[in-house]
């Protein structure tokens, strides 16, 4: 889905268009990623002083009657904490944090985006129908000129690792994000950052891993005790477009 949504603006604007990131969360049970989502009440300026100093840059903002909706995803671990932080100066009110997978899609630029968005929607394709020309599949099979590496996944897979579990940023050949560039956009560096962590915590321990959720688990039962609805649901379920 967030593959195919990084396509749908060269399909109005036209080709070299495509976007250069997009994000899509969904629910998934016990899930590495959250999003937080609050009615935000007071002026937009403020609003925005406060996300950026706690450096909440991964968010949407959508005027609301009492306010602004706020929608920020990320670690799980950290979302809590900036949450908390909002609270203690902001009145909020319509909380939700819900536990899930997101996906945030990109590149440096909109050219290699569209490149990682054909091949995400090709690689479901071949492993769920079969589409394509005999060519272009022998092409994907063998990993030429790809920019994610499917024989890693397949590998990843055989090992018993759930392809949930497996982060877009290990598969990507070119880890560009693993290294910031004073000189990227803010939106190149937000994705960069994102890909880092998702990068990072595929590569710890499982024991760094546990210590880690336990750590969320406890403060998700300080957002329980603020009146904040915490969701983590039995069955993966669907999501949507956040950025």
């Amino acid at each position: 889905m967030a593959a195919q949504m990084g396509l749908v603006s060269e399909k109005i604007y036209g080709k070299g268009k495509a976007q250069k990131s997009v994000g899509f969360f969904y629910q998934f049970p016990n899930g590495r990623n959250a999003l937080w989502s609050a009615v935000l009440h007071g002026d937009l300026k403020d609003i925005r002083i406060t996300l950026d100093q706690l450096k909440l840059r991964n968010r949407t903002l959508i005027p609301h009657q009492d306010g602004w909706q706020v929608i920020v995803c990320g670690k799980r671990s950290k979302i809590p904490v900036k949450a908390i932080e909002i609270k203690k100066s902001i009145k909020t009110s319509e909380e939700r944090f819900v536990l899930g997978i997101f996906q945030y899609l990109g590149a440096r630029t909109r050219e290699q985006a569209k490149k990682i968005y054909e091949e995400i929607i090709q690689g479901w394709e071949r492993k769920t129908r079969h589409m394509g020309s005999s060519e272009q599949q022998e092409q994907f099979a063998a990993g030429e000129d790809t920019a994610l590496d499917f024989e890693l996944l397949d590998r990843l897979i055989a090992q018993g690792i759930p392809e949930a579990e497996i982060p877009l940023a290990v598969l990507m050949k070119d880890k560009w994000f693993l290294k910031e560039d004073p000189q990227w956009d803010t939106k190149t560096k937000i994705l960069a950052e994102h890909l880092r962590e998702e990068y990072e915590w595929f590569y710890k321990s499982p024991e760094e891993k546990a210590r880690e959720l336990e750590e969320a688990k406890k403060l998700e039962e300080q957002l329980r005790l603020l009146g904040v609805q915490v969701i983590d649901s039995a069955e993966p379920s669907g999501g949507a477009i956040v950025t």
